[in-house]
């Protein structure tokens, strides 16, 4: 009797102890995938990224009502306060950013061929 109460409570400590995996899926508006997005919880060092169908999964030790944060350039940054026993199948859709700036490139120059070629050197002012 004493050792069936001694793996009852081995299995009871076991189960306490136990990771909590976290997973679902993150598209974009227009339902494509958005493969390489960050996913973490705020505040401690478990996390993963989004693999090329936008699928994720990681473990963590976190218990309670924790902060998921989802991450990708160009898109809002997802935060959602929600139960990590909860978080199981999430599907999280990011929106573009419009404060998201392009790049830019200016380049100025010019160049002829020929055997009579002269090479143009512009200054900082003739731009």
């Amino acid at each position: 009797m004493k050792s069936f109460f001694g793996i009852i409570l081995f299995l009871m400590a076991f189960i306490t102890v136990s990771q909590t995996t976290i997973n679902g899926t993150i598209i974009d508006e227009n339902g494509l995938p958005i493969p390489g997005a960050n996913i973490y919880i705020e505040g401690s060092y478990d996390g993963g990224t989004s693999n090329n169908e936008g699928m994720f999964s990681f473990k963590s030790e976190e218990k309670g009502v924790q902060t998921l944060i989802v991450s990708f350039l160009a898109f809002e940054t997802y935060k959602n306060k929600i139960d990590v026993v909860k978080m199981i199948d999430l599907k999280i859709i990011l929106r573009e950013d419009v404060n998201a700036l392009d790049a830019v490139v200016l380049s100025a120059g010019s160049f002829s061929a020929g055997d009579t070629s002269k090479i143009s050197v512009l200054k900082a002012l003739d731009v």
